[in-house]
């Protein structure tokens, strides 16, 4: 195999993985949007619970919620930085 085909075969891969990169990212963009809208109601329902068991089990699914943003924010991050990478 001669090296430009080489070349044109690496060049392929790299942009499939950016597709599929820049895919990924849009979807956990719109899973963090989600997330964080969860977490704005979670949060009205907590102020508005009196409940003492009631307002634990919703602490506790904000904690969850909370906790996976963050995540996905990391993830979001990573991914972005290596897109920007690439083009440099």
């Amino acid at each position: 195999m001669g090296t430009e085909k080489l070349l044109d075969k690496l060049t392929n891969l790299l942009n499939a993985k950016r597709r599929q990169q820049k895919k990924q990212l849009n979807n956990l963009k719109k899973l963090l949007e989600k997330l964080n809208k969860r977490h704005k109601e979670h949060q009205k329902l907590l102020a508005a619970k009196k409940d003492p068991e009631g307002r634990k089990r919703i602490e506790r699914t904000l904690k969850v919620i909370y906790t996976q943003r963050k995540k996905g924010i990391k993830l979001y991050k990573d991914i972005t930085d290596d897109l920007k990478g690439k083009n440099q």
